[in-house]
């Protein structure tokens, strides 16, 4: 069967049109604004399609992710997850390269109320943080997903008492090299 040149022409415009609308942002929410006004990367997309897209996994059974760049080197991501049950998980992500040290917890039903109860008063978005001090959490509030960018420099109570509670040795405010 010979193929003629509008048969290659309609798959070709079929992902002309896919790329582009990747390309398009997914929200037009205020907390987005650190992306945009930092350098731009495949590791900072990646992060930025995840909480604002909802793309890269699957979320539906959680209730809170973070992510906060190690060393301040958007290439690596210390990644959080929390799902329904108070099962959590957490890993280092390098980008296109490995997920290290893994770690599955199951939190007890006093951590979960702690949790929820540090989830409800997360704080609204600090101002300009520059993408190596960023930390990107994204919570379920009231049944809608919610994203919020602190400066992990200057984390919010809540989100320092969510590590404590989480057993994490330190916070990503003690040290750039965590």
């Amino acid at each position: 069967m010979r193929m003629t040149r509008p048969f290659f022409a309609l798959p070709a415009i079929v992902l002309l049109l896919v790329s582009m609308a990747a390309a398009q942002p997914c929200l037009d929410k205020p907390a987005a604004e650190p992306f945009a006004t930092n350098p731009s990367s495949e590791a900072v997309r990646r992060i930025y399609n995840s909480h604002f897209c909802g793309k890269n996994f699957d979320r539906q059974h959680l209730i809170f992710y973070s992510d906060w760049f190690s060393g301040g080197d958007p290439r690596i991501a210390i990644h959080t997850t929390i799902d329904e049950s108070g099962m959590t998980f957490g890993e280092r992500y390098v980008f296109d390269s490995a997920h290290q040290n893994s770690r599955l917890q199951q939190l007890n039903e006093q951590q979960i109320a702690e949790v929820a109860s540090d989830i409800a008063v997360f704080p609204e978005s600090a101002n300009a943080t520059p993408v190596e001090f960023l930390y990107i959490v994204t919570f379920k509030s009231k049944g809608e997903w919610v994203t919020r960018i602190y400066d992990r420099r200057q984390l919010p109570t809540a989100v320092r008492h969510l590590h404590t509670v989480l057993g994490y040795p330190d916070t990503p405010t003690t040290s750039n090299k965590n």
